[in-house]
C-alpha cells in the first residue's frame, strides 16, 4: 500500500518576494516567532527549506531577476541547488524540486550500489506516483540557515571562477555533492552523512520491494525505515 506523503515546502522571505506571491506562515510556538518555526521530517511527512540567491553577494534578488534556489531537507540536511532559475510559480518551483529530488535518490542509488540501473524505472515510478500532499509556508527555520551560508559560500566561490553562467545545472550538482558529503553535526544528535540519510530515506519511501537483501526492521523486499530508531525532530 502506498501511503501518501505530506510534503512542505518552506519559502523564505526573499524567495517568497521573488516568486511575488503571499504564503501563509507555520503557526506560532511556545519557543519560535511566527515565521521562524522548525521544520520536522518524519516517515509520513516531509520538509524543505527553500531560499533564492542573485549573483552579486549584497545585492537584493529582484523579482525579475534569475536566481539560484538552494533547497535543504531538514533531517538530512540534503542541498540541491538548483541555477539559473527565472522567477517561477510555487508549481513550477515545486516541479523542480521533485525533478532534482528524484535525479538524485537515484543517483545517490547507484553510486552507492543500492540499486543498479534496472530497478531505476521502478524506482521513478515510485516517485512520481506516491501521493505527495503539498503545502507551501513562508518560514525560516534557524537551525538551517547556516547550512544556506555554507552552500552560499561554495556557490559564489565557482562563480568567481565560472562566472554567473558558468554555475550550470552540471556544475551545480559536483558542487551539491561536495557539500552533501561533509559531516554533519547537531545538537545532541551522532555525527552524520547529509548523503546518506537522503539515500536511506528515498530507498525507504521510493524503493518499496527492490531490496536485493532482508533489511532488519523491513518487509521483505524492502528497505528500512531510518526513522524507527531516531529522533526526527531536529534541533
Amino acid at each position: 500500500m502506498v501511503c501518501p506523503v505530506q510534503l512542505m515546502i518552506s519559502a523564505s522571505k526573499v524567495l517568497a518576494k521573488w516568486m511575488k506571491v503571499e504564503l501563509p506562515r507555520l503557526p506560532n510556538s511556545a519557543n519560535n516567532q511566527i515565521g521562524r518555526q522548525r521544520l520536522t521530517t518524519s516517515e509520513t511527512a516531509m520538509a524543505w527549506q527553500c531560499h533564492v540567491i542573485g549573483p552579486k553577494r549584497f545585492d537584493n534578488i529582484k523579482s525579475n531577476t534569475k536566481g539560484t534556489v538552494i533547497a535543504v531537507e531538514a533531517f538530512s540536511r540534503y542541498c540541491l541547488i538548483m541555477p539559473g532559475l527565472a522567477p517561477m510559480t510555487p508549481a513550477e518551483l515545486e516541479e523542480q524540486l521533485k525533478r532534482r529530488w528524484s535525479n538524485d535518490i537515484a543517483q545517490l542509488a547507484i553510486n552507492n550500489k543500492s540499486l543498479d540501473q534496472a530497478a531505476m524505472p521502478t524506482l521513478f515510478q515510485q516517485f512520481y506516483t506516491t501521493p505527495l500532499q503539498v503545502s507551501w509556508v513562508q518560514n525560516s527555520d534557524p537551525s538551517i540557515t547556516r547550512h544556506f551560508v555554507d552552500a552560499e559560500k561554495s556557490i559564489r566561490a565557482a562563480y568567481g571562477t565560472l562566472g554567473v553562467e558558468g554555475v550550470d545545472e552540471a556544475q551545480a550538482m559536483i558542487l551539491g555533492e561536495q557539500i552533501n558529503q561533509k559531516i554533519k553535526l547537531l545538537q545532541e544528535q551522532p555525527r552524520f552523512c547529509a548523503a546518506t540519510r537522503m539515500l536511506e530515506d528515498g530507498l525507504f519511501r521510493f524503493a518499496k520491494g527492490l531490496s536485493p537483501g532482508n533489511e532488519q526492521g523491513a518487509v521483505l523486499g524492502d528497505f528500512r525505515n531510518p526513522y524507527q530508531a531516531v529522533e526526527v525532530n531536529t534541533p
